[in-house]
C-alpha cells in the first residue's frame, strides 16, 4: 500500500476500509497516523465483545460444546478458515457460486452478465489462498475475539487515535458493532436498507454519507 501511495505522490490521504479491510486500515492508521487525514470504517471487523461470544458459544459446559470448541480452536491455530473448507470440500465452489448469483441478482443495478461475473470474482477470491487468512488468525482468537497486539486491542488503539474518524454500519448488519463507549472519538452512523455489504445494498446513500462525513472535517472545498 505504501509503495502505491508513494508512487501516486500521496503523502497524506483519507483512508476507507470495509470489513477486514477496516481492521487493516485501523491498524495502519494507528501505526502511522501522521499520514492519515481521516479514517472511515465501513462495517469494520474490529472483534466481537465477550457478550457476543457468550451468546454464540455459551459457557462451554457440555462435552459436546467443548468438543466443538476444541475443533474450532485447533483449526484456527492451523490457519484453517471457511475459505479453506471451500477449497477442500468437493463441489463447494458451485454451491457458493449459485448462492452468490442469487444474492447479487437482487440488485436492480446489475445485469445478468454483471451478476455472473461478480459471483465468479467472489468465488475466485475464496478459493485462492490469501494472506488475510493467516492475518485473521493472528489478529483474532476463535469466534473473532480480538487479541492484544503491541499491548492493546485494535479498539483500544483506535480510542487513542488523534485522527478524525467515522464508522458506518448497515441497519441490518450482521457485523458486531463497536460502540461510543469503546471508541469515544469515533462518529457512528447507520446506513438504511443495508447489511454488511453497504456499497452493494445502498451505494447512493453510502456515497452521500461518506462525502458528508468528509465535509464535516474538511468543508466543501
Amino acid at each position: 500500500f505504501m509503495q502505491w501511495a508513494e508512487a501516486m505522490g500521496l503523502s497524506e490521504f483519507i483512508l476507507l476500509g470495509h470489513s477486514f479491510g477496516g481492521y487493516v486500515s485501523s491498524a495502519w492508521a494507528a501505526r502511522d497516523p501522521t499520514r492519515v487525514r481521516q479514517l472511515g470504517l465501513l462495517s469494520p471487523l474490529l472483534g466481537w465483545t465477550d457478550e457476543r461470544i457468550s451468546s454464540v458459544v455459551g459457557d462451554g459446559s457440555s462435552w459436546q460444546r467443548k468438543a466443538v470448541m476444541g475443533v474450532v480452536e485447533t483449526a484456527w491455530s492451523h490457519h484453517i478458515t471457511p475459505q479453506t473448507l471451500i477449497r477442500w470440500i468437493p463441489n463447494a465452489e458451485n454451491f457458493f457460486r449459485k448462492n452468490a448469483e442469487k444474492r447479487f441478482g437482487r440488485s436492480k443495478q446489475l445485469t445478468e452478465e454483471d451478476t455472473k461475473l461478480l459471483a465468479e470474482y467472489v468465488v475466485a477470491t475464496m478459493v485462492t489462498p490469501q494472506s488475510v487468512e493467516a492475518a485473521a488468525t493472528v489478529a483474532f482468537e476463535p469466534f473473532c475475539k480480538p487479541v492484544e497486539i503491541g499491548g492493546s486491542t485494535i479498539k483500544q488503539k483506535l480510542s487513542l487515535l488523534k485522527v478524525p474518524m467515522f464508522a458506518v454500519y448497515g441497519d441490518h448488519d450482521w457485523m458486531d458493532k463497536a460502540t461510543n463507549e469503546e471508541i469515544p472519538n469515533c462518529r457512528f452512523r447507520t446506513l438504511p436498507e443495508s447489511g454488511h455489504h453497504l456499497y452493494f445494498d445502498n451505494p447512493e446513500e453510502l456515497t452521500a454519507l461518506v462525502l458528508e462525513e468528509i465535509q464535516k472535517d474538511f468543508g466543501t472545498s
